[in-house]
């Protein structure tokens, strides 16, 4: 439905990027959008960290906490933080860990969260001038081989467990859902997206015959694509996010949607 994206992961492109020195157009783009997402997910995530932990209410998103700091723009803000990570991401020391994790995808995904929650608390640290204690040990990155030994045996990659990368990566596409997609068309994700949707959620078109219910679905079928196309090159997600989404939460919703209106029982 999706088409042939030509979607890259982002452990892919700082493979590319360290390997090349450089990346064309379309992959760089792609990078500063999927590094957008991963610091959003870290920057909520780790505010409610330093909240817990810290008693900190006034810090509810660590990166409008930075750019307040910095006093900028929020957008030339994130703009600023994704160059400064960038180059942090090709310095030596991150690199050589990068290097070793760079064919696997789950390992080096946690690897990057990790350095990301670490870039980011090391910043809102530096704007407040406030030492905040983490109830995890930050990792220091030794020199050379003794810190890819560290990556290879595993250590520092249990900060973001792939459960609860998951976990963040589809609260963000559900928030992104409810914001872009009005009530009144859930019922056409139920019915493109869904095992079986154009037989089990029919009945979300009250007494309409099946040949009206397939001429209005179908008049909205290029709005279900256009979304999901959205997901992949606006905001960075992937063919796996998205199955996730509809099988975790889309069915969910559905069954909820279809109780409550059609009134049946399981």
């Amino acid at each position: 439905m999706m088409g042939e994206p030509s979607h890259k992961d982002i452990c892919e492109l700082i493979a590319e990027l360290i390997r090349n020195k450089t990346l064309d157009n379309h992959s760089w783009l792609m990078l500063q959008t999927q590094l957008k997402r991963v610091i959003r997910i870290v920057s909520a995530k780790a505010a409610t960290s330093l909240k817990a932990k810290q008693n900190l209410s006034q810090v509810s998103d660590l990166v409008e906490a930075i750019c307040s700091k910095k006093r900028l723009d929020y957008t030339q803000c994130l703009d600023d933080l994704i160059s400064e990570l960038i180059l942090k991401l090709v310095s030596p020391n991150t690199r050589r860990g990068l290097e070793v994790l760079i064919t696997k995808l789950v390992e080096c995904k946690r690897y990057l969260y990790t350095l990301v929650r670490n870039f980011l608390i090391d910043l809102w640290r530096k704007e407040t001038k406030t030492l905040v204690v983490e109830d995890i040990e930050i990792q220091q990155s030794p020199e050379g081989e003794e810190f890819a030994q560290r990556l290879k045996e595993g250590e520092i990659l249990t900060i973001f467990p792939e459960k609860e990368i998951e976990a963040l990566e589809i609260i963000h596409l559900k928030e992104i859902f409810h914001k872009e997609v009005p009530p009144e068309d859930f019922k056409y994700f139920c019915y493109f997206l869904l095992k079986d949707g154009k037989e089990v959620y029919k009945c979300l078109w009250g007494n309409k015959s099946q040949t009206a219910i397939y001429k209005d679905a179908s008049r909205k079928k290029d709005k279900v694509i256009k979304f999901l196309e959205r997901l992949r090159d606006q905001y960075g997600f992937d063919l796996e996010d998205v199955r996730t989404f509809v099988i975790n939460y889309l069915s969910e919703l559905c069954e909820q949607l279809r109780l409550k209106t059609c009134k049946e029982e399981k």
